[in-house]
């Protein structure tokens, strides 16, 4: 599970760059919320940190 906490900080920063063009604002704002939420759940930044 420490490589899924980890790989939520790339999803993250897929969707909280992705551009309106490919996808509605809307999708990109939810998916971001769920990817921020899981984040918090699975103690990404600790996880980054200790690596």
């Amino acid at each position: 599970m420490h490589q899924f906490g980890c790989f939520l900080a790339f999803g993250y920063s897929i969707f909280l760059i992705n551009s309106p063009v490919f996808q509605k604002e809307a999708v990109n704002t939810a998916y971001t919320a769920r990817f921020s939420a899981a984040m918090l759940d699975h103690d990404t930044i600790g996880k980054i940190a200790a690596l």
